[in-house]
């Protein structure tokens, strides 16, 4: 109940937020059960794109301090009010407001909840990705030396 209440508030901020944008109300709607479904394991990923995104800073030649910074300030703007304020002009520019009205129906159907699910599986990752994690690890057991794999325990686990 408080979910569903803080996800109404929510919804309800974005489509003031996205007003001066032109979004339609389905186009925040649909963004809302799009996030509604894939924000758990969004979140959970943050983290790890943080790091990846500052190490690309550095690689790119901004300095250790400044993006360690900028990633600790968008990873705190992520949010999913900010993702839904973003989402929502783009479903606005990609689908017409009939088939926004046609996903929006289509979300609230059973198979459209069915799809929802898989999509927050997809975008966890684990069930898709473990295999091809798995391949690499093989892989890069072949390529390092035993030393330099074992460091690779967190991801490969042991050998």
């Amino acid at each position: 109940m408080f979910t569903r209440t803080l996800s109404t508030v929510g919804l309800l901020f974005t489509l003031l937020a996205c007003a001066a944008q032109t979004v339609s109300f389905d186009s925040v709607r649909l963004a809302d059960m799009l996030l509604e479904a894939t924000w758990p394991s969004t979140e959970k990923a943050l983290p790890l794109l943080m790091s990846g995104l500052k190490s690309q800073l550095v690689a790119g030649g901004a300095a250790d301090g400044p993006s360690r910074v900028f990633s600790e300030e968008l990873q705190r703007s992520m949010t999913r009010e900010n993702m839904s304020r973003s989402l929502a002009p783009f479903l606005s520019e990609t689908f017409s407001d009939a088939e926004m009205k046609e996903l929006v129906v289509f979300m609230r159907s059973p198979l459209g909840q069915k799809y929802l699910r898989m999509t927050n599986d997809i975008s966890s990752g684990t069930r898709i990705i473990q295999p091809i994690a798995k391949q690499a690890c093989e892989a890069s057991q072949k390529r390092l030396s035993a030393t330099d794999y074992a460091s690779l325990v967190g991801i490969c686990g042991r050998s």
